[in-house]
């Protein structure tokens, strides 16, 4: 009972169409700019005039836009930390398990970063043909393969279902557009839910089968913590757990889509 009541997650066009919706309206309210400056050009200075303002403007705009989208994923990561290690064995396994994770989910096996940090967590972040994964060090320290596969299920299934996506772009939006654009704080946590992570621990369970070696992980999270020294308040909603210390304890994602650690172990035993 206790699975079916929670494991009702979102589908892929479900994110796919609020994410296509999120740049659809950054483009509009640009088009929406350059219709005003070349209006008033063509009331100025002429039609011809007008025309080629708004073109230029509408144009600039678009380059923009695409490049904020493409190079979000970026900056998304480099927003997480500056305490990046580079190969090593660990990595190696951990890389290992998300290529094994992504035959089992369909997912393309995303770039693998790992952050040297006390703190057990970790983000997806991805925007059109590129996904990243940034883990912690404590989160995957002396992990068995059943713990790296948990781990991976867990990040790869944000992943599958476009969650990672969505909020990646939502992220990337300028603070002042943000409402404008379905970008707002509000609106993602509409959009995630209520008992988002809860639920996703069980989309992941779906794909490893083995409950113990997530309650082992989520046991490594509660034990190290989970805030990430260096994270920015911009990465917070992707994150596996709260990474990101809230200045605002009325904060919608924090407050109904990620739960604590605790709480989800508890649900776990449940099973």
């Amino acid at each position: 009972m206790l699975a079916s009541n929670f494991l009702e997650m979102s589908t892929l066009g479900h994110f796919a169409g609020a994410t296509a919706a999120v740049r659809s309206r950054m483009l509009l309210v640009g088009l929406v700019g350059a219709a005003f400056l070349g209006l008033a050009a063509l009331l100025l200075t002429g039609f011809v005039v007008g025309i080629a303002v708004f073109v230029v403007a509408a144009g600039a705009w678009y380059l923009w836009t695409r490049s904020l989208f493409a190079g979000s994923v970026d900056r998304m990561v480099n927003s997480s930390s500056s305490a990046f290690l580079e190969g090593g064995p660990t990595v190696q396994e951990l890389v290992n398990a998300v290529e094994g994770v992504g035959v089992m989910t369909g997912v393309s096996p995303p770039d693998v970063r790992l952050i040297s940090s006390d703190a057990a967590n970790a983000l997806a972040t991805s925007s059109g043909d590129r996904s990243v994964l940034v883990v912690t060090s404590a989160l995957i320290k002396e992990s068995g393969p059943a713990e790296l596969e948990s781990v991976s299920a867990e990040l790869m299934c944000r992943l599958r279902d476009g969650s990672a996506e969505y909020l990646t772009i939502c992220a990337a939006v300028p603070g002042p557009l943000k409402s404008i654009t379905g970008a707002g704080a509000a609106q993602m946590a509409s959009m995630l839910g209520e008992q988002r992570s809860a639920r996703a621990d069980l989309e992941a369970l779906s794909i490893t089968r083995y409950p113990p070696a997530l309650i082992s992980t989520l046991a490594r999270m509660g034990e190290s913590g989970t805030i990430v020294k260096g994270a920015q308040p911009t990465t917070a909603p992707l994150w596996l757990a709260p990474a990101v210390e809230s200045a605002n304890d009325q904060d919608p994602v924090l407050g109904t889509a990620i739960q604590p650690v605790s709480y989800r172990m508890a649900l776990l035993r449940e099973l």
